[in-house]
């Protein structure tokens, strides 16, 4: 019978307490006489390295019985015990604690093992708790939290340039994605920001938008990822969340010398190499060394493709809509305002070096870097949407009320015309295309994007007495530049040319070009251009007015496509672990200190500062203010400060009976910029007047955010036998507001049809509350007449003070002019779902079948939220709606067949459910690996991903028809809550991975 808290309680034991030899000599019960009805266990217990560990504790817990003995110097242990079925657990300090399962004890026969423990360490979750010999087969987990893991092999098996398409073969985890590929997150149980993300056991940067961005990594560079869900008391930040911790590995040290180089190609003729070497050295191996690289070239389906992109703010014509503009018998016209290369080239690199010293048995420490470096240049496939057939138009008129209608000849563009106010022309580059039809895509041309993240990391670790003391430093920057390539052949502002009045501004380096053809640029000041402001036959326009500003070509709007975010992280962790009887005690420390900053455009500085300024209401700058409205920064340095302090236990009390609690105890400083709330008040007043928004003082004030909390979590497992376990956890966590809630430059953006043709702000909200979240889980393991391994867990967890970001009208005089986008606390958030999951882990034909249904909605948004929305605006959160991104289910389903030596084949499918982020209805990608060996070293390995080639892809820009994506429901509310009219509208279609085939050729060494 299996008792695996003890085994935990042994294994933290083992793990984080340095037991010295307790009795070299053999306890009673080694003496005990062996019956008929008794059998002999024997073992010896090493080190990774073979040597003998003299002082280990080794309990033994069968039918009705629980025996107590150490080991022996020569690490050995003997013991007569009654023919059953046993679990035997191991704890020695300084030492990852070992758990076996289902130990059979046959009447009359002697029973040897083999059982080595690996240094304690606190790069996995499982600091404390129950950790489990190797085995050929899936082991039932007998700890208070629902776990699972994406192990090494099939991390290898699925060659892929990123985490993004194995991540959500996990149980009650999706990606939760943003507008373009590279930009997602995991999502665990309905999470996004509260979800916790982590490299070899130490927290990571969350950046601006609270959430650590997975799309670039490369996943050679971790050898495995573990996953805890629920409110776990394993590791010192457990208290952390509530929802669930995400543990990314990186290759561990090896006692035994093993090195490996792989190389590969795909379908779309991208390349992917890795080189591995591990290994220690010197006397009794003191010295231990990883060195990793990795390099994935990946071109996607749409590289090197041409094709047009729709002018911004302008919207294609369909027929026979406009009064019959649309040119007759086709579908309908459009501008275009670049032509050229879509292709979505990335390439993802990754290194990992690490050093490591033994100073005796049960002291060493290392340190190590982790380096990620990736570019998508350019952008266009990676987030982009097709947008249908369309002709080309000449011009667009735009009329005094703001409206655009195509004009379908040539010679109309630039004709004054009663109630037109101006005309928006075609882009040079698209000027062979004008009354063709294309397909028209939305995206960001020319787009780039680059990420640079060094992480240095060590760990020092030893014995006190009996006791383990673990201390892991750690720091990390993330740099992350989206620059949109300056985009030279766009319109500038809202997609409009720029008039040139004069002819000596048209030169070779700034061409000009004529209304009605500009099919040929006019680059000498001889041309002819009309000096009337007015758009007329024989004007010039210019499509960007370039200007240096440190180096680089700005827009005439002055802001071209650029954003920078630099992130910067520093920490440490220290943990002592003190053996009690049947389990451990466990104190934790960890400080970090994580800041983020970002800006936008090319702008240097802070602005040009303005001259003593007064605003209309007689409020006074003195001079030398910067101005805001050419700021480029959008979130100053905004700076988290946490202190978590923890005291963790796990215990075994009986044979069946497993318990674990912790206390964390949290102080946060949140420090914070944001615009002077008078100025901010000022600016609604007067969005568009002179003295309004854009000509504002910049007047930043800091402020602090500070809060300390107490979350307790606890569970308890009872063990049923050898066959199952049954388990419940319950505790609570707080999610500071992230940077770019509380902290930046507010913003203002001109009436539009996006956005009710009225002005608005986006606003920073200094004033929120943290979230609280309290969570509940129950769970069961239970082992299957094959061998496999059944589990199943239901959760609940309610998230207090949830921050939405929504539209409303301002509280003052004017809200007919302008809304305001800011972030608030809405009230309780509930995420509520099934897990299951069915596992076979052998030699031979196993399987691997996952299941997640999850309901994730609002409880009690009330008056006081719908009445801020103004008169018939709608929105897609309400009560007991499921948020956009989170599917009500996703699944996994794959069968292995693992042979002797290198031989592993895998067919497999991950169904995603309705709701998802890819805008589409359910669908089910299939995938398979295949590998052999062709030498005692050598190994090829065939893989393809997404085989059933389900796509959403209409072309070069990758997604589909605006009108093939996901209908979503927004229904408008009258100010007491009760609805009103609901319309359906159409979310874009996101990429789906293409069908790609991948060669691999491994050697190792």
């Amino acid at each position: 019978m299996r008792i695996p808290l003890r085994a935990a309680a042994a294994f933290a034991l083992s793990l984080l307490s340095l037991v010295g030899p307790v009795s070299a000599a053999p306890s009673a019960s080694t003496l005990a006489p062996v019956t008929q009805q008794q059998g002999t266990l024997s073992g010896t217990v090493t080190d990774s390295r073979g040597n003998p560990l003299a002082g280990a504790s080794v309990t033994v817990h069968g039918p009705g019985s629980v025996k107590d003995v150490t080991t022996a110097g020569d690490g050995s242990f003997h013991l007569a015990v009654p023919a059953g079925v046993y679990t035997i657990t191991i704890a020695r300090g300084g030492y990852q604690g070992l758990s076996t399962d289902d130990i059979a004890i046959v009447a009359g026969t002697a029973t040897t093992l083999h059982l080595p423990l690996a240094d304690a360490t606190a790069s996995t979750l499982r600091v404390i708790g129950g950790t489990q010999a190797h085995s050929s087969r899936a082991q039932i987990n007998r700890d208070i939290t629902a776990q699972a893991s994406i192990p090494t092999d099939e991390l290898q098996a699925v060659a892929a340039p990123t985490l993004d398409n194995l991540i959500q073969q996990i149980p009650g985890v999706t990606l939760q994605r943003g507008n373009r590929s590279t930009v997602a997150q995991f999502n665990v149980r309905g999470a996004t920001y509260e979800t916790r993300v982590e490299i070899d056991g130490h927290p990571t940067s969350t950046g601006q938008n609270g959430t650590f961005l997975t799309g670039l990594l490369n996943p050679d560079v971790f050898e495995n990822i573990d996953i805890e869900k629920g409110a776990g008391v394993s590791s010192a930040d457990a208290g952390e969340s509530a929802f669930g911790t995400i543990n990314m590995r990186t290759w561990d040290f090896s006692d035994k010398p093993e090195a490996s180089i792989k190389t590969g190609f795909d379908s779309y003729a991208g390349q992917y190499d890795s080189v591995l070497f591990r290994g220690s050295f010197l006397k009794d191996k003191k010295l231990s060394i990883v060195a990793n690289v990795n390099t994935y070239g990946y071109n996607g389906p749409s590289y090197n493709d041409k094709g047009v992109l729709a002018v911004p703010g302008t919207t294609p014509e369909t027929a026979p809509a406009n009064g019959g503009l649309a040119l007759p018998g086709n579908p309908g016209t459009a501008l275009g305002s670049y032509t050229g290369l879509f292709g979505a080239g990335q390439l993802n690199r990754s290194e990992t070096y690490k050093l490591r010293w033994r100073f005796s048995d049960s002291t060493s420490a290392w340190i190590g870097y982790v380096g990620s470096q990736s570019a998508v240049e350019p952008q266009g496939s990676a987030y982009g949407s097709y947008d249908g057939t369309y002709v080309i138009a000449p011009c667009y008129s735009v009329s005094t009320g703001g409206k655009t209608a195509p004009v379908t000849k040539a010679s109309q563009c630039g004709v004054p015309a009663t109630g037109i106010a101006s005309y928006i022309y075609n882009s040079p580059s698209v000027q062979p295309f004008i009354g063709q039809t294309v397909n028209l895509y939305s995206a960001y041309p020319n787009g780039r994007q680059f990420e640079n993240a060094p992480l240095f990391e060590g760990e020092f670790r030893t014995a006190i007495n009996n006791d383990t003391l673990l201390i892991r430093p750690y720091t990390e920057t993330i740099q992350r530049i989206n620059d949109g390539g300056y985009e030279p052949d766009t319109p500038g502002n809202s997609g409009q040319f720029g008039l040139v009045t004069s002819p000596t501004q048209c030169s070779a380096a700034v061409p000009c070009y004529q209304a009605g053809s500009m099919s040929t640029p006019f680059t000498s000041a001889g041309n002819a251009c009309a000096t009337s402001t007015t758009p007329v036959a024989g004007s010039c326009y210019s499509p960007v007015t370039f200007s240096s500003s440190n180096g680089k070509l700005t827009y005439s709007n002055g802001t071209p496509y650029m954003q920078d975010e630099y992130d910067s992280l520093h920490g440490v962790t220290l943990q002592y672990l003190h053996p009690v009887k049947d389990g451990i005690l466990r104190f934790g420390y960890e400080y970090n200190s994580d800041m983020t900053e970002g800006t936008s455009g090319y702008a240097p500085g802070p602005g040009t500062p303005l001259p003593s300024y007064t605003l209309p209401n007689g409020f006074t700058y003195p001079a030398g203010v910067p101005n805001l409205g050419i700021v480029n920064t959008t979130v100053p340095a905004t700076v988290r400060r946490s202190n978590d302090f923890s005291l963790a236990t796990f215990l075994q009390p009986s044979e069946k009976l497993s318990l674990a609690a912790g206390l964390f105890y949290n102080i946060d400083r949140l420090q914070y910029s944001t615009e002077d709330p008078a100025v901010l008040a000022l600016a609604q007043q007067y969005p568009t007047q002179t003295g309004g928004y854009k000509n504002l003082p910049l007047d930043l004030i800091t402020g602090e955010v500070d809060k300390s909390h107490l979350d307790p979590h606890f569970g308890i497992v009872y063990n049923y036998g050898p066959r199952g376990a049954v388990r419940f956890n319950a505790g609570s966590s707080v999610t500071l507001p992230y940077a770019s809630q509380v902290s930046g430059i507010p913003s203002y953006s001109p009436p539009s049809s996006s956005n009710g043709n009225q002005g608005q702000f986006s606003e920073k909200n200094p004033n929120l509350l943290p979230e609280t979240t309290v969570a509940y889980d129950i769970g069961t393991d239970y082992r299957l007449p094959d061998g496999g391994v059944l589990s199943v867990d239901g959760f609940d967890d309610i998230t207090h003070n949830r921050i939405l970001s929504e539209v409303f009208l301002p509280p003052n005089p004017v809200s007919a002019t302008a809304r305001v986008s800011y972030n608030f606390n809405a009230g309780d958030y509930r995420t509520a779902g099934l897990e299951f999951s069915a596992r076979k882990e052998t030699l031979g034909l196993g399987y691997d079948a996952q299941l997640t249904l999850l309901r994730a909605y609002f409880t009690d948004l009330g008056p006081s939220y719908y009445s801020q929305y103004a008169t018939g605006s709608g929105t897609t959160t309400y009560n007991w709606r499921q948020p956009d991104g989170i599917p009500f289910s996703t699944a996994h389903a794959a069968l292995v067949f693992r042979g002797t030596q290198d031989f592993r084949a895998e067919f497999g499918a991950d169904y995603t459910g309705s709701n998802n982020t890819i805008f589409i209805p359910a669908y089910t990608l299939l995938y398979s690996s295949l590998k052999f060996d062709l030498g005692k070293q050598t190994a090829l390995q065939f893989g393809v991903y997404n085989l059933n080639n389900q796509q959403t892809l209409a072309g070069i820009a990758g997604a589909g028809p605006t009108a093939s994506g996901m209908s979503t429901v927004r229904c408008t509310f009258t100010p007491d809550g009760s609805p009103g009219a609901c319309n359906n509208y159409t979310n874009q279609v996101q990429q789906l991975p293409p069908r790609t085939f991948t060669v691999e050729l491994q050697e190792h060494i």
